[in-house]
């Protein structure tokens, strides 16, 4: 797009240009800014296998930079992808199973070389798919969202696995008395707190106020703004 172009409103000088022919992961594509403050770096699963695409973002324009393979499967459905505030690293959640096992693949990334590097693998058991992962503001605390409940993992710990918490349960409030306001995705806002919506119609969204914060004191205010 030429920002200046057509007296100022904006003009496409390049239209559906194919980057890569791949069956790819539902969903979760993800940006982080390149560690010289400028680039960014876009990543995105093939569907059903092992192996990452790699993209760079320049002023030259967008450029494949190949695919990497990791050593765990990412078995694709409905989920979220997320970058660490600090972008140094990469989670992807993934609702596999309705009732039965979720997925949360953890990596270490490198920003130079727009490098992954397994650090966890952790399968959450859970009875419902909710689908949302959130990092906080310090890319200290992951935050898993699985429908009925709100789970916090501390990414530094040695065994991240050991320190999933449970930071909140739907409290059973329903908009117009027939629309639950269950937990689905996450969003860290501008203003240091996280944003969860739920799955169905509804006008509220929950506020994870102190994300940076362990355990309950990160304190989820279950529909607390109103749309």
């Amino acid at each position: 797009i030429n920002m200046a172009g057509n007296e100022g409103l904006g003009q496409i000088t390049h239209l559906n240009q194919v980057l890569l022919h791949e069956y790819l992961d539902m969903g979760k594509v993800n940006a982080c800014r390149h560690a010289n403050g400028r680039d960014w770096w876009i990543i995105m699963a093939t569907y059903n296998d092992k192996f990452y695409h790699l993209f760079l973002l320049t002023p030259q324009g967008v450029q494949y930079k190949g695919q990497q393979i990791v050593t765990t499967p990412v078995i694709s459905n409905v989920g979220q992808s997320v970058f660490s505030p600090d972008g140094n690293m990469f989670v992807v959640y993934q609702a596999v199973l309705i009732a039965g096992s979720k997925n949360i693949h953890i990596y270490d990334f490198d920003r130079c070389l727009g490098m992954l590097q397994e650090k966890a693998f952790i399968t959450l058991n859970d009875t419902a798919v909710g689908a949302g992962a959130a990092i906080s503001p310090n890319s200290r605390y992951l935050y898993i969202i699985a429908h009925w409940k709100i789970h916090q993992f501390d990414l530094w710990a040695t065994d991240i696995s050991a320190t999933k918490t449970t930071v909140a349960v739907w409290d059973g409030f329903l908009d117009y008395d027939m629309f639950p306001t269950t937990f689905n995705l996450g969003q860290l806002g501008p203003n240091g707190k996280i944003y969860v919506n739920p799955r169905s119609s509804n006008r509220y969204f929950h506020v994870i106020e102190n994300p940076n914060e362990a355990g309950i004191a990160c304190n989820v205010a279950q529909h607390s703004l109103q749309l």
